[in-house]
């Protein structure tokens, strides 16, 4: 127990540790993305956030902790090995949408072992 609670630590800190993100703005500008559009999809994947609290909170308790976060990292995999394959607004929406999918479902599980 110890020593999953020290992986899960380590977990925590290099998944917070995504330089990628200082670069997203010019990279999505490339790919024809304007400021406006920027913010729908922020938009899109605040929502997932805050509509996935309690459906990622059930699914915890119903399939665990363990395979929650597996799902959350899986997901959130896939959704950046998938990024260079999508050019238009309706790719990025997809990838925010998985997104907001796969930081749910590992928060959910990272803040409940910080907190307690």
């Amino acid at each position: 127990m110890n020593t999953n609670i020290k992986l899960l630590y380590g977990f925590s800190f290099f998944d917070q540790f995504m330089i990628v993100i200082a670069l997203w703005v010019p990279y999505l500008a490339t790919q024809g993305i304007g400021m406006r559009q920027f913010m729908e999809l922020q938009a899109v994947f605040a929502l997932v956030i805050l509509c996935g609290e309690v459906p990622s909170g059930l699914l915890s308790d119903l399939w665990g902790r363990k395979k929650t976060l597996l799902l959350g990292s899986t997901l959130k995999a896939v959704s950046f090995s998938l990024l260079p394959l999508w050019s238009s607004y309706e790719g990025f929406l997809v990838h925010h949408l998985m997104m907001g999918i796969a930081l749910r479902c590992r928060a959910r599980i990272t803040s409940g072992i910080h907190a307690g």
